[in-house]
């Protein structure tokens, strides 16, 4: 998360952070829920909502790095005050969905400004991948309405 590397790298604040289906947590994999995947449009298989391809993608994420380091693991850093305001959406039904919103209650009661928004039954990072989708609609309006918020 570039929020954190500036932080780290005592470069500016960005104005704020924009968030889809955030790994806050790269090596919480006990926590990771089992989740079945139901998007259609991708046959029965979202790849991102299974637990054991997550395992495997954060792995390959981390690539040998100290995954306690901020930029890896969010949740681990031992402050998030001064963390830029937070918009974060995810998927009700992947197996991303307990660290982001751990990761956002945790900013919230450290002072931090943030929205969220679970969204239920959509694939990881939907509105990348269903760009013609009514929810990718409301999505990229929540996040300009929250940039317009905060600008």
């Amino acid at each position: 998360m570039f929020a954190v590397y500036a932080k780290e790298a005592n470069l500016d604040d960005p104005l704020a952070s924009l968030v889809v289906g955030e790994r806050p947590d790269p090596i919480a994999k006990e926590r990771w829920v089992r989740v079945k995947a139901t998007h259609a449009s991708l046959n029965q298989h979202d790849i991102f909502t299974l637990r054991e391809a997550a395992i495997a993608c954060a792995d390959h994420y981390l690539a040998g790095q100290d995954p306690m380091q901020g930029y890896a693991s969010p949740l681990h850093m031992q402050s998030l005050v001064g963390f830029p305001p937070l918009w974060v959406t995810v998927s009700g039904s992947e197996v991303l969905r307990d660290d982001t919103v751990e990761f956002a209650a945790r900013l919230a009661r450290e002072g931090g400004t943030v929205a969220m928004s679970v969204r239920a039954d959509l694939p990881h990072v939907w509105p990348v991948i269903l760009p013609e989708a009514p929810a990718t609609t409301d999505t990229i309006s929540e996040m300009a309405a929250f940039i317009g918020e905060i600008a």
